[in-house]
Order: structure tokens, then sequence, then C-alpha cells
């Protein structure tokens, strides 16, 4: 999960950059590609770029989801294992007090 969210990050920043540029060099675009088409490109363009970015969020909330219950299930069997302890200390107590009677 973790290499799938960095190649996503890597997709974002690239798709990220490219919308700069052409941000950045509107007249030019203009020029070359004509008014109505670069427009109508561009909404597309921003549209796919927003369901990305929704798609980015949710596979980074599920992530964390899943972390979240790894770290409820180690805490659990941490708390199982200082149970554990404590009645084996409780034990190896009462077998030294019968060893000494």
């Amino acid at each position: 999960m973790k290499k799938l969210r960095i190649f996503l990050y890597v997709i974002f920043l690239s798709y990220m950059g490219a919308t700069l540029y052409m941000g950045l060099n509107v007249d030019i675009m203009i020029g070359r590609f004509g008014l109505l088409s670069f427009f109508s490109f561009f909404q597309k363009w921003l549209t796919y770029g927003n369901l990305f970015f929704v798609v980015l969020l949710i596979s980074e909330n599920i992530h964390i989801w899943f972390l979240k219950r790894r770290v409820i299930y180690a805490e659990n069997e941490r708390d199982d294992l200082i149970i554990r302890s404590n009645d084996l200390r409780r034990q190896l107590g009462e077998h030294k007090e019968k060893k000494q009677k």
C-alpha cells in the first residue's frame, strides 16, 4: 500500500506541474490550440485532476484505517501479554510459597 501511495503522489505531483505550466503559459496555449478548444481541454483536465485527487484522498484514508486497526490489534495483544506475565508472576510467587512451607 505504501508503494502505491508513493506512486500516486508522483503522478499527482507531475499532474500539478503540468497544470502549473499550462496555467502560467495560457497565452501560448490559446495561441497554439485556440480559445475554445483550450478551455474545453483545460476544463476536462481539471475535472480529471479533481477525480484523481479524490482517489488519492480515499487511498490515504484507507491506509490510515488499516494502520489504526493494526494499532488496536497491537494494543490488545500488549494488554494480553501484560495479563499473562502478571498471572505467571503470581503463579511463580504461589509456587515459591508452597515450596517454602
